[in-house]
């Protein structure tokens, strides 16, 4: 009796979140400083997500670009959590004429969970960088979390509506001729 009433309130609870369904977004990513976030879906599972961070509130900028897998939690598409990996670059100045800035670029990994509701997507994250390449300070891992609240531009049309559009359809009275 319990594990039918979870899985009816779980269809349920999946059906009100609309996640997902989006071809392009695009808004702010907060972690240690604001960054710009945009996000395509290219695939039915995939998108790929380009982040810019100029140095406004913190001594480094930086900018990614990666793709992400998504996994459907309770059995939709509708509230996800992903995994990804890509490259970055990012540039920390030193702020001291004598030291020089500190130029970085590897592999970025990301994780996390996203939903949308309505025309709002959001984020949050965990995202490790390595670095591939020399640098003057020796400093082969940097990481920060942050949460990204995205306005969806193109949403994509539910695989429900396409069927309960093309049952519709079905049942239209056709024009006498």
């Amino acid at each position: 009796m319990t594990r039918n009433f979870l899985v009816i309130l779980s269809f349920i609870f999946s059906q009100q979140l609309i996640a997902q369904r989006y071809d392009i977004a695009a808004g702010v990513k907060l972690s240690d400083g604001i960054a710009l976030s945009g996000a395509y879906r290219f695939a039915n599972k995939y998108s790929a997500e380009l982040v810019l961070k100029p140095n406004l509130f913190s001594d480094y900028s930086m900018a990614s670009v990666g793709v992400k897998r998504h996994w459907g939690i309770l059995g939709s598409k509708r509230l996800n959590l992903f995994g990804g990996i890509g490259i970055f670059t990012r540039n920390q100045e030193s702020g001291f004429v004598e030291i020089p800035n500190v130029q970085a670029g590897g592999l970025v990994f990301t994780g996390g969970a996203e939903m949308t509701i309505g025309r709002i997507n959001m984020s949050i994250d965990y995202t490790p960088m390595f670095t591939v390449n020399e640098n003057d300070r020796n400093k082969n891992y940097y990481s920060y979390s942050g949460v990204s609240v995205r306005y969806v531009f193109d949403k994509r049309e539910s695989n429900a509506k396409k069927w309960t559009d093309n049952i519709r359809d079905k049942f239209k009275k056709k024009p006498k001729k």
